[in-house]
């Protein structure tokens, strides 16, 4: 049905996403954030495990907290300058990129 008069939606830019942080973690403003099998943000790689969402546009402490007690802000989406693991050239642009850790990354798993 048509509407006729201005709405009020729900919207969330974007470029970024909020996830629940996992317990015991904290995760630095400008670093890697990782989503855990059970869906929570997390500063590891976990070798592999743990998939990459973004970029953490702030810090979230929650060293002291539960699974979820707090969320992180990440970017999904822009121009990153990260620390690689390696020497890369001009033939890497466009490359898949891994993360290493929570602030290297790497073209290879």
């Amino acid at each position: 049905m048509a509407v006729t008069e201005n709405q009020i939606i729900k919207r969330q830019d974007g470029n970024r996403r909020s996830y629940p942080v996992k317990a015991s973690t904290k995760i630095l403003d400008g670093t890697l954030v990782f989503l855990t099998a059970g869906g929570y943000a997390d500063d590891d790689t976990a070798t592999g495990v743990n998939g990459f969402v973004g970029v953490a546009n702030g810090e979230a402490d929650n060293t002291a907290g539960g699974d979820g007690d707090i969320n992180v802000e990440v970017w999904t989406e822009g121009d990153f300058v990260l620390v690689g693991a390696g020497s890369y050239t001009q033939a890497d642009v466009g490359s898949i990129i891994y993360g290493d850790d929570n602030y290297t990354i790497s073209t290879a798993i």
